[in-house]
């Protein structure tokens, strides 16, 4: 090579590589306003439900892609919680208990914040992102220590009575400000941190988690006063769905620890009570959420700034026999999911999709690239010209006994079940010798599921695909991309 022609292909490897770097010094990253909501079902207005007031997530929803069928990995918080944020299936990151790390299983694995992070911003967390115990949290995720991350019994009631330390009473209205009780803490301690965030330029990633309405049922007075309940809570059918097996269902053990509830039969007066203070809750999150949406507005941060609202898995209240969460019924893993940015349009988007697919979108739209194996598919692949593909399934499972998902110990079935287009199918495992011992098929053509039609001739075919579909995500298998 002469010496002209390699001092003009280093001098074009040097303009090249400025030019690139010019680039990547110019590029306006997005911003990350991550919220997280603890045991919100899509009892919303934007999902149709007349009675809930929900005003700011009702803007959110007129401002973004609302999916009308997204589902969770699993109904309880630390395993759903680790799922999303490693963008896995919970038994590829071996989280099925609330007493297990990811980490375990997946040392190295790369959390959603923690890809952010690598990427030049700062990752910072308030509230329940990671669930909420200190065995949970993920310092390597996050550039900054979390705040208001721990789920302290005591600091969810203001009331001396019930101030323990311990579950007390399953619901409280005090007469107090927001910031009273946690989750008005938590919007302030965002809008604090969207106005730093305002005054250092830093690009951020910002995950705000709200304890509400996960019990007890706490909220400011004010927002119980906008139910009226004997008039907005009419109990729903409370009939567990017919032929369905009885591995499927618990206790309702999470609530009947709480002191006013006990081991008795729930009467009709405290069931309203419980009604109405879930959604007393919910309206109280709703309202913070509103003011951290509206500081990011007032700070002109908003055309900049991609927003994620989810929840972590949904919730019974008292329907199909049982209340909370913990199983792989509908009411328990289907949830709210809403994207919002200015480029993103705005739609409803009635394709299945799991919030698996959370972690894979997120660094898409933000034109990151993946470090670790992702189990999710892209949600931008729905909207567009260039629409692919879509896998309109989701999975979820659930273990029992219910105390087995607290402990990690003690596990005797483990139910894996697929969500299809028009019906549900669960499979019950024996944990030891991995044999199915129960099955259910449900048409959800109502939305619930009400009687199980497992082994009837007419669904033989749906039956036979649901199974295979379930075999192979079991063996870990079935995966989208």
């Amino acid at each position: 090579m002469n010496n002209l022609l390699f001092k003009s292909l280093l001098l074009g490897f040097v303009l090249n590589s400025c030019s690139e770097n010019a680039r990547n010094k110019n590029h306006i990253q997005t911003n990350v306003l991550f919220i997280a909501v603890d045991d919100l079902r899509t009892n919303i207005g934007a999902y149709g439900d007349s009675i809930a007031i929900t005003p700011n997530i009702d803007k959110l929803s007129n401002r973004g892609l609302t999916f009308d069928r997204a589902y969770c990995q699993m109904a309880v918080c630390g395993p759903s919680r680790s799922s999303v944020l490693t963008g896995m299936y919970p038994d590829q990151i071996g989280v099925t208990d609330l007493n297990t790390h990811f980490r375990i299983k997946r040392p190295n694995v790369v959390t959603l914040p923690q890809i952010f992070k690598m990427n030049g911003y700062k990752a910072l967390t308030i509230g329940k992102i990671f669930h909420a115990r200190k065995s949970a949290q993920d310092s390597i995720s996050l550039s900054s220590p979390p705040i208001l991350n721990l789920g302290i019994k005591k600091e969810q009631y203001l009331l001396t009575k019930n101030r323990t330390g311990k579950k007390a009473d399953a619901t409280e209205a005090v007469d107090t400000l927001d910031e009273g009780y946690w989750d008005g803490k938590i919007a302030k301690h965002a809008v604090n941190a969207l106005k730093n965030f305002k005054n250092s330029g830093e690009p951020f990633f910002l995950g705000v988690g709200f304890m509400k309405p996960h019990l007890p049922f706490s909220a400011p007075k004010k927002y119980w006063a906008k139910y009226n309940r004997e008039r907005d809570f009419i109990l729903r059918n409370r009939n567990r769905p017919i032929g369905a097996p009885n591995v499927a269902f618990h206790d309702s053990n999470e609530l009947r620890g709480y002191t006013d509830i006990g081991r008795n039969v729930i009467s009709l007066k405290k069931e309203k009570q419980l009604w109405h203070g879930y959604y007393a809750s919910t309206t109280y999150t709703d309202y913070q959420i509103g003011k951290v949406i509206s500081a990011l507005d007032s700070l002109n941060m908003r055309d900049n700034t991609l927003i994620v609202f989810w929840s972590d898995h949904g919730y019974h209240l008292g329907e199909q026999g049982f209340w909370c969460k913990s199983s792989n019924y509908e009411l328990d893993v289907r949830v709210p999911l809403i994207i919002s940015h200015p480029s993103i349009p705005v739609k409803r988007i009635d394709q299945i999709v799991e919030l698996v697919d959370i972690y894979p979108t997120m660094i898409d739209f933000c034109k990151i690239e993946e470090k670790t194996p992702l189990s999710g598919q892209s949600l931008l692949n729905l909207i567009g010209k260039n629409k692919t593909k879509w896998t309109n399934y989701a999975f979820n499972q659930f273990g029992r006994p219910y105390e087995a998902a607290l402990s990690g110990k003690g596990k005797k079935h483990e139910g894996y079940s697929v969500r299809g287009n028009k019906f549900r199918l669960t499979l019950w495992f024996n944990y030891i010798n991995g044999k199915i011992e129960k099955r259910e098929l449900y048409d959800m053509s109502e939305g619930i599921e009400k009687k199980n039609i497992s082994g009837e001739k007419e669904y033989k075919e749906v039956e036979e695909e649901l199974t295979r579909l379930v075999l192979n995500y079991k063996k870990q298998k079935y995966l989208k991309r």
